[in-house]
């Protein structure tokens, strides 16, 4: 006994109407099935932690990053000037070293804020043991946040660097 209607004029062509006796069951099926994702219990602080402590480590790899990559490009640049290289071919690495200069400031303050979050977070949450992420969140939070400016280190992870 299922028939589908199409839907009036002033509605859009997309939508059907189905007039039958299950119409009812199917939309609190959809209803429910929509209630059960949405009522996920809040996610593990472990994983939280976990999650936030290698956001850091990525963050303070990519800060790392830059400010090698604007060394090694300052030492490029000089060596093409010494060279006698082609002023255009200059003009356009000192444009290159311009991006990657730009991109410290940017990096540092993203890492800034990261650890900002993962010492909030720390200090916040309750986690019942002691964890090998939390021994890093606290390394991390000291390394970087010594005299609230951020330290250039390395960071020891299995992850291959960039």
């Amino acid at each position: 006994n299922r028939r589908i209607v199409p839907p009036p004029a002033k509605r859009p062509v997309k939508s059907f109407v189905l007039h039958n006796n299950d119409s009812l069951h199917s939309s609190l099926a959809i209803t429910s099935t929509m209630s059960r994702r949405s009522n996920k219990s809040a996610p593990d602080p472990e994983k939280q932690l976990m999650i936030k402590v290698n956001a850091c480590k990525r963050l303070l790899k990519e800060a790392d990053y830059y400010k090698r990559e604007t060394k090694e490009n300052e030492e490029k640049l000089q060596m093409m000037k010494d060279d006698g290289k082609d002023p255009y071919d200059i003009k356009k690495f000192e444009e290159v070293l311009g991006e990657s200069c730009m991109m410290i400031p940017d990096s540092e303050r993203r890492l800034k804020e990261s650890v900002e979050d993962l010492s909030i977070f720390v200090d916040t949450t309750n986690l019942e043991q002691e964890s090998g992420y939390l021994e890093q969140a606290r390394d991390l939070i000291k390394q970087t946040t010594l005299g609230g400016v951020v330290q250039e280190t390395q960071v020891e992870d299995d992850a291959e660097t960039f």
